[in-house]
């Protein structure tokens, strides 16, 4: 008998050989028969109680490996099994086998409520003793073993959420960097725009302007040029030049933009593109309830200014709206037209020549947005970007 269990107890128990067994009985007999079999069978820190209030003391200074308990010590065994529990988190597994004469399922279950893990019935089958703490040390390593693993992983786990922080840090200051070097190129763009506008104004229209007012007093001077084809021609072309010009100027910085808001030089820029060849017929709606900043203002002007280009030049559209919106903390421009429509696969490679809708995409995606197309052939197309309202701090 004492073999078999000897060699059960080395096969499931040795890697725990310094196991901590605790042992409480109202017994001397039956805890030094206990203490003897344990150490026969290698464990080497085996101590045994019969004053529950010693095993106690003894819990608070290490917290033991398995115990043994006689429900009949000289206080209430159940109470003691709830006072060695209490004294642990929930998170501390602790393996009680419980020692009794009575196998009635009340004591049983009331055991088990109390916390024990085990029963062995008195007289006790020291081959089942043996197996028993064999088991349940080997269960008690294993939940040591999933708690360090767990430790482990939680470590791992908040190891690479601060990493993953610091990268999430990193790539906030990027994008803010990038949307600040946006607003400056914007700005930077825009001034270098108004100032050859200024210079078109200053220079060459004003000399225009001149020569229009020189062939007016020539005019008057000679009123038979009225008839002389030659003459009307050079008054037609200098008008024609200083039309050019001023919508040229226009085009590079429309000073109702800075003056009136996105909508009004939206409402410009579709008059003056209605006066070409072929233009169709347009409608801008403003749903705006706040005038967007500057940055923002300027970059949904251009992609909506390319997108009408566009139209005019390959939809063969009869009728565009324009629809100006915000939300989600931004503005929207939506462009829908009537004409021919497209298969958007086909647009999608600026190597093809399609380069507007690859710069409308990308100054959408460079100020924090989102730039789409929708269309069928035969079926219009609705052109759509959306821009946050901030840029580099700006606010409305």
């Amino acid at each position: 008998m004492g073999q078999i269990a000897v060699s059960r107890a080395e096969e499931l128990g040795s890697a725990r050989s310094d196991a901590q067994i605790l042992i409480v009985d109202d017994g001397d007999a039956n805890v030094e028969l206990l203490e003897r079999v344990l150490r026969d069978a290698g464990y080497t820190n085996v101590r045994g109680f019969t004053d529950p209030g010693e095993l106690l003391r003894s819990v608070d200074e290490r917290v033991p490996d398995l115990i043994f308990l006689d429900l009949h010590v000289p206080v209430d065994g159940w109470g003691l099994i709830g006072e060695l529990r209490n004294r642990f988190p929930r998170s501390v597994e602790l393996p009680i086998v419980v020692l009794t004469t009575d196998v009635s399922p009340e004591v049983k279950h009331r055991s088990l409520l109390a916390g024990a893990s085990d029963f062995l019935t008195k007289p006790l089958d020291l081959t089942e003793v043996l197996c028993r703490a064999a088991n349940l040390l080997e269960a008690h390593d294993l939940h040591l073993r999933l708690l360090s693993r767990k430790d482990d992983l939680e470590s791992v786990v908040a190891d690479q959420t601060r990493k993953l922080q610091n990268r999430l840090f990193d790539l906030g200051r990027l994008d803010q960097e990038r949307r600040r070097l946006l607003s400056h190129l914007v700005h930077a763009e825009e001034e270098e725009r108004r100032a050859i506008a200024s210079d078109i104004h200053d220079d060459p229209i004003q000399k225009m302007v001149a020569a229009a007012m020189r062939l007016d007093v020539v005019l008057e001077d000679h009123p038979e040029l009225a008839d002389d084809e030659q003459f009307r021609k050079a008054q037609e072309t200098v008008k024609r030049s200083i039309e050019s010009l001023r919508s040229l100027m226009f085009e590079l910085r429309p000073y109702v933009l800075d003056h009136d808001g996105l909508a009004a030089a939206l409402s410009v820029f579709v008059q003056e593109e209605g006066k070409l060849p072929g233009s169709p017929t347009y409608a801008v709606e403003s749903r705006l309830t706040s005038e967007p900043p500057d940055s923002v203002r300027v970059i949904l002007y251009r992609i909506t200014q390319e997108a009408l280009v566009n139209v005019r030049k390959h939809a063969r559209a009869s009728h565009v709206d324009i629809v100006l919106d915000e939300g989600d903390d931004g503005y929207t421009v939506l462009v829908r037209d009537d004409g021919a429509g497209f298969e958007p696969a086909m647009v999608a490679d600026p190597s093809l020549g399609h380069i507007g809708l690859t710069s409308m995409r990308e100054r959408a995606s460079l100020a924090g947005g989102w730039f789409r197309i929708e269309s069928a052939v035969g079926e219009g197309a609705i052109a759509e970007a959306w821009i946050p309202r901030s840029m580099d701090g700006e606010a409305a």
